[in-house]
């Protein structure tokens, strides 16, 4: 058995810790009458070769189209200092910063050249350069560069491009994206750009065709924030080793920036039902407040089979606001090898590029520390959507647990955890609306958070929740499975919240069962597991036995006893 790191939360520092008892309802079986629905797998294979080709071209077509003189009027961006050292100490993160989000304002208009032809000119803006082509169009190539970044991106604001009006975002190393046109994706005025390695971006936006000039008025949008990317983003600049066959498929260690019982998925040997979670896992990088984080979250199959609607499912504590979601980035496929795993190039060879770009919140809550969403764009052709079960296991010890994470940002990592009755439950998160479960092969990091954790239901891999992080005793202690739990928001739990999304061939509810207190159901569908059901749940406040659904109030003092 591998010893575990666990995620340090806030539960474990503020939530009063109590001592966990046999539970009456622990061996109770899950009820079996819960919904569920099967995996699905997109149509056609991944072709990552074409697309880095196709990439290739669109940049070497950019940077031939661009504006000359626009690198001498760049835009330079340094980011706050205290900031960039609060990323870069890292340390007691759920969700792993990467970098900062530094605020610009800087406006962009090609309103001043209205009436003018450009095409024997260049003209320097006071952010890059315009120049016309033969058809009495123009393009405006931008340079933002930000000192030491290891890769950068941008939010666009006032975003109204006319029609006809394409702007891309590329740099010198062959990324390229775009175009992004009218509104942005979501019709909101604004656009979040991929991100690009490195110092350096350009931005170039082309108005082509006797409309040009007429549309100049409205060519305009704001350089809102620049995402400045740490080296914990881009893990060359962490100078990780290269590891031999011997430590990697005895599973000791992965990256050097994980802890030693961390396992590269790829040396796992992965039940064939919950093998196709690989294809439906991707690395999440977005902006929340003032800084770019990292977590873990996967793709969710309805019960609709003639639908394939690309929801997501991940943690509140990583998004739970518009604005997180719609910064998203995915990034599909984010593996390494076993016999000689190279996490000093985890974007491969060539640059890695995200997926997908965007999303909009379907349903989240702090309770079971849950959100889903929609993807704004389409995953790789041949993504999983996993299946799910709403049948509770929480209470089911013994249960086997799986999943595939992305711990610090590493490649995919596998791990596999047990149900147990907890050495502790962290009071805000009781058990019922989170499932708590020892470690058993593989860990948990910053960056893990929002992953899928599946069970094996009549034969097939089921997500029942996702990682929330971890409690114990020893929060501190990385690799101790022995002290501390890993702890999953339970989707029996809220079902009744995503259920008219993923189940809308059930009606869009959950069917009320009979009440069986303590048996970590919500049975009258209201969202709340055992609630109003005649017993306190767990995590209340009690003052004996007798008023808990499980039948045990803590031994602590009177003014601090809960149900356990």
């Amino acid at each position: 058995m591998h010893h575990i790191p666990k995620l340090l939360t806030a539960a474990a520092l503020a939530a009063l810790l109590t001592p966990s008892l046999p539970l009456a309802a622990a061996d109770r079986l899950p009820w079996e009458g819960a919904r569920r629905a099967s995996m699905e797998r997109s149509p056609g294979e991944r072709d990552r070769a074409g697309r880095l080709a196709a990439m290739a071209a669109l940049a070497e077509r950019l940077a031939a189209d661009a504006a000359s003189g626009a690198a001498a009027r760049a835009l330079v961006v340094e980011v706050d200092a205290a900031a960039l050292e609060e990323v870069l100490r890292g340390g007691g993160e759920r969700r792993y910063r990467v970098g900062v989000s530094q605020p610009v304002a800087q406006e962009i208009s090609l309103a001043p050249l209205a009436g003018r032809d450009l095409r024997r000119f260049v003209v320097g803006l006071p952010v890059g350069s315009v120049r016309g082509d033969a058809d009495g169009g123009y393009v405006w190539t931008g340079v933002v560069r930000s000192p030491g970044a290891s890769a950068l991106r941008l939010r666009l604001t006032e975003v109204d491009l006319p029609a006809g009006a394409e702007l891309y975002v590329y740099n010198e190393l062959g990324q390229a994206f775009g175009p992004y046109l009218g509104r942005g994706p979501l019709g909101e005025r604004e656009i979040w750009t991929h991100t690009v390695y490195g110092e350096e971006l350009r931005l170039q936006l082309a108005l082509r065709g006797p409309a040009a000039v007429s549309a100049l008025e409205r060519a305009r949008f704001v350089i809102a924030e620049l995402g400045h990317l740490t080296p914990r983003f881009l893990l060359p600049h962490l100078g990780a080793q290269r590891l031999d066959l011997e430590r990697a498929t005895t599973t000791e260690a992965f990256c050097s920036y994980n802890a030693e019982c961390v396992v590269n998925a790829a040396c796992a040997n992965i039940p064939s039902a919950i093998a196709p979670a690989a294809d439906a896992v991707a690395d999440m990088l977005f902006a929340s407040g003032r800084y770019y984080y990292i977590c873990t979250g996967g793709l969710l199959a309805d019960t609709d089979s003639g639908s394939q609607i690309p929801y997501f499912l991940t943690a509140n504590h990583c998004i739970s606001r518009g604005r997180e979601a719609s910064s998203l980035e995915t990034y599909f496929d984010y593996t390494t090898s076993c016999a000689n795993p190279d996490c000093t190039a985890p974007f491969d060879v060539t640059p890695r590029s995200p997926d997908t770009l965007g999303a909009t919140i379907v349903a989240t809550n702090k309770s079971s520390d849950f959100t889903l969403m929609q993807l704004a764009e389409a995953p790789p052709a041949g993504s999983v959507f996993l299946g799910w079960s709403a049948e509770p296991v929480a209470f089911a010890n013994g249960t086997r647990l799986y999943r595939i994470s992305h711990p610090a940002g590493a490649p995919q990592a596998y791990s596999e955890h047990v149900v147990w009755d907890p050495p502790a439950v962290c009071s805000s998160w009781p058990r019922g609306n989170w499932i708590y479960s020892q470690d058993d092969l593989g860990a948990t990091e910053g960056g893990s958070s929002g992953s899928p954790v599946l069970a094996i239901v009549d034969g097939e891999g089921m997500v029942v929740g996702q990682l929330s992080g971890g409690c114990g005793y020893a929060i501190d202690e990385e690799c101790n499975n022995v002290d501390n739990s890993t702890v999953d928001g339970a989707l029996a739990a809220y079902f009744s919240s995503v259920a008219q999304y993923l189940d809308p061939a059930g009606g869009g509810g959950c069917t009320p069962v009979p009440e069986v207190c303590g048996d970590g159901i919500d049975n009258d569908c209201d969202g709340q597991v055992d609630e109003g059901c005649g017993c306190t749940p767990t995590g209340a406040s009690c003052s004996n036995d007798a008023q808990c659904c499980s039948g045990d109030c803590s031994n602590g003092k009177p003014s601090s006893r809960v149900c356990l």
